[in-house]
């Protein structure tokens, strides 16, 4: 096995136990804020915000809403880590690859859009609160390229796959 090789799966897994450890710290400060201080940290709107603070709707259907949230963040992070795993067993183009890199693809896409969705049903259920909502919709274009790419770099990387072994049944 080359040196280079080597290194990638060494650096594999230490980034997979890096992120192991962020995704660790990260529930646990979220466990924390959520059964001590009795507070969301995961979700950010002032229309959820307001709902949690009056109570004119129970905080356990406010937290079941956002819970999809963050568990499409842990799926995000479980596909990375297992594709980091992959990697640090030194596969590269397995078909179980590309899943880990489409599923991590989707959860994104799918936590954007529900994002989304969940905005408007803050903003729907707090106009009973308040006269006037304002509704802010954060879709980052740095975020929306990234993912983009993403799908570019999926698709090349099944098409070099299919090449090289097209490439291999010639030989």
């Amino acid at each position: 096995m080359s040196k280079q090789m080597q290194n990638i799966i060494k650096i594999s897994g230490y980034i997979k136990w890096l992120l192991l450890l962020l995704t660790s710290v990260v529930i646990c400060y979220l466990g924390q804020q959520l059964f001590i201080e009795g507070q969301i940290r995961y979700y950010s709107d002032p229309a959820f915000y307001s709902l949690w603070q009056s109570g004119s709707v129970s905080k356990v259907i406010l937290g079941l809403i956002t819970t999809p949230l963050l568990a499409l963040l842990l799926l995000s992070a479980y596909f990375t880590i297992r594709a980091l795993s992959l990697f640090q067993q030194g596969v590269f183009y397995s078909p179980l690859n590309f899943v880990c890199y489409f599923g991590f693809l989707l959860s994104k896409v799918t936590l954007i859009v529900y994002e989304v969705i969940i905005l408007f049903v803050f903003s729907y259920l707090n106009r009973a609160e308040d006269e006037q909502v304002v509704i802010e919709l954060k879709l980052e274009f740095g975020e929306l390229t990234t993912l983009l790419f993403m799908l570019v770099v999926i698709y090349l990387l099944k098409a070099a796959k299919e090449v090289d072994e097209e490439n291999k049944e010639f030989i």
